[in-house]
């Protein structure tokens, strides 16, 4: 059964429609990509599935590139196996599921961003959600209510570095060539910093830069002053078939949107230019006991000045050694 969903006003309605495909009366289930949103159980995942992979193989601007899941003949019909991992690991600008009538919630378990991704925000939208939650990881849960799902770049993002680099920043801003790339296998732009939208995102970066610089991970959040300047993520541009960018490792998965809009999904962005150090709105930094403390603006300057006095001891005497924690064990 095919329906056409609309909540608000006709002008609303054009904007956000979405074919919804509820294929399973109490469905548990969500699947999204670009227009279609297909509602079914659990239990009938297998049964429904050549449904949902037939019509993204269909229209999907790399088909030829993407292998669908294992699939065997039953009862005269075509089953895939797996549909919603297939799905979340290949399909990188759908959105995966488990929706909750009763609680109006939409848990998010792929990797698509909440907060910037235009089709979460037209899902919630479309089924009516009270909220939006997702677990990235196994210490990370995070609870979204409606309004809070921009559908866009939001205007405080995150860039995750270390205290290596801390000095520099505070006094001329955040700029690309401060260092040498810590990825040393994948391509280092001159004139591009990168960002997520999201704190945990950055977090992650910023333990892998303290990692291989010796130094306390820490994360600033800044305002963007120029949103003219914002560019797709390389990883994201990549995967979207785009060559503005050069990347040495081949994309395992597809955007089936422009390297923009999959920026968006994802939640990763590139800013052209420097970011100012009066843009910077505060610092977290990742202590020997794995907690993050907020640094607010208020206190950069007794922080530049601690540096400058006392190198390093400024940090062990405040936060500890230096973090040995392994990404994302945090």
């Amino acid at each position: 059964m095919i329906v056409y969903i609309s909540m608000l006003s006709f002008a609303d309605f054009m904007l956000n429609e979405m074919l919804l495909h509820k294929l399973d009366a109490e469905a548990d289930v969500v699947i999204a990509w670009r227009q279609h949103l297909w509602l079914l159980t659990w239990a009938n995942e297998k049964k429904h599935g050549k449904k949902i992979i037939d019509t993204i193989l269909k229209d999907h601007p790399r088909k030829g590139e993407i292998q669908p899941p294992l699939s065997w003949k039953r009862h005269g019909r075509i089953e895939y196996d797996d549909v919603t991992s297939w799905v979340s690991d290949e399909i990188k600008d759908a959105v995966v599921g488990q929706w909750d009538q009763k609680t109006k919630s939409l848990h998010i378990t792929n990797s698509i961003n909440p907060v910037s991704s235009p089709l979460v925000k037209k899902v919630a939208f479309t089924l009516g959600a009270r909220q939006v939650t997702q677990e990235p990881d196994e210490d990370n849960s995070f609870k979204y209510k409606k309004k809070e799902l921009v559908g866009n770049f939001p205007k405080q993002v995150f860039h995750g570095t270390s205290t290596k680099y801390l000095r520099s920043i505070l006094s001329t801003g955040i700029q690309a060539g401060q260092g040498q790339s810590n990825y040393p296998n994948i391509a280092w732009y001159e004139d591009r910093v990168f960002f997520s939208t999201t704190l945990s995102e950055a977090q992650h970066h910023a333990i892998h830069t303290a990692q291989r610089t010796n130094a306390w991970p820490i994360v600033f959040a800044v305002q963007l002053p120029d949103p003219s300047r914002i560019e797709p993520d390389f990883d994201v541009d990549t995967s979207a078939g785009q060559t503005s960018y050069q990347h040495n490792i081949k994309a395992s998965s597809f955007y089936s949107v422009n390297p923009l809009k999959a920026s968006k999904q994802a939640g990763l962005l590139a800013y052209k230019g420097r970011v100012p150090a009066n843009f910077i709105d505060y610092i977290s930094i990742l202590n020997s006991a794995k907690k993050w403390v907020k640094i607010p603006k208020s206190r950069f300057k007794s922080v530049l000045n601690g540096m400058n006095n006392q190198g390093d001891d400024y940090f062990y005497m405040r936060y500890g050694e230096p973090s040995s924690t392994s990404k994302r064990d945090w």
